[in-house]
């Protein structure tokens, strides 16, 4: 299986929904027997003792198991954004299923692997760089003091956040930021914001479909945004 294929450890599961939640409707295998883990006659001749009557019921009943089987896969390729034409697709099946219910396919989650992308609580240098050309926008807008602009970006961007402060004293001391910035010109900061922005959420949607929990819309937003800023093969 290619490396792109295989689903992250860390991912969230997604809840099955619609038909993968039902369980079919009991229908009763028409057998004059011992009944057997597999659904194949052959392998166990005293599951059909009349030929004639048994086993043509019998394959008529797995046939209708193995349809509902088929559509079963249909739902889960859908469920998982996975190929049914592709020749790995049961072993990506298998490896979606076992990162989904099996202990030893997942792994242990720890707080600083649960980054919330929406809320800020875990900073990067992409989303610093961006918050400090924002706040420096902003001073240069409306004036004042920094604290001013600070809170004005707050309400614009991140919500009332009061370790947004904090995160400005870290965007600043990193590397030459805040002397860049300074540097510039609000034009020139402009562009650089809108550029920073759409790498950001690039960012933002890249670590919820490398997690996996990652909805059809998302997957396609971030397909879309990596064709914009020319990131793709």
């Amino acid at each position: 299986m290619e490396d792109h294929k295989y689903p992250n450890p860390l991912r969230i599961k997604n809840k099955y929904g619609g038909k993968l939640t039902e369980k079919r409707k009991h229908s009763s295998p028409p057998i004059n027997g011992e009944t057997s883990r597999f659904l194949a006659a052959d392998h166990y001749p005293n599951v059909c003792k009349d030929e004639k009557s048994y086993r043509k019921k019998y394959e008529k009943w797995v046939d209708q198991q193995a349809k509902l089987d088929s559509e079963g896969f249909r739902l889960l390729a859908s469920h998982y954004g996975v190929d049914l034409d592709e020749d790995d697709f049961f072993e990506q099946i298998a490896i979606h299923l076992c990162r989904d219910h099996v202990n030893c396919f997942q792994m242990a989650r720890t707080s600083s692997s649960m980054r919330n992308t929406d809320k800020q609580n875990s900073w990067t240098a992409l989303s610093l760089q961006l918050l400090l050309v924002r706040v420096e926008i902003k001073f240069r807008e409306i004036g004042g003091t920094k604290s001013k602009a600070i809170n004005a970006i707050a309400n614009e961007h991140y919500g009332k956040d009061k370790n947004l402060r904090k995160a400005v004293n870290r965007a600043e001391n990193l590397g030459e930021n805040k002397k860049t910035v300074k540097k510039m010109s609000l034009e020139e900061l402009t562009k650089m914001a809108k550029q920073l922005e759409l790498y950001d959420r690039v960012a933002q949607l890249e670590y919820h479909v490398w997690l996996g929990d990652a909805d059809e819309k998302t997957v396609k937003k971030y397909e879309s945004l990596l064709e914009k800023i020319g990131l793709t093969n």
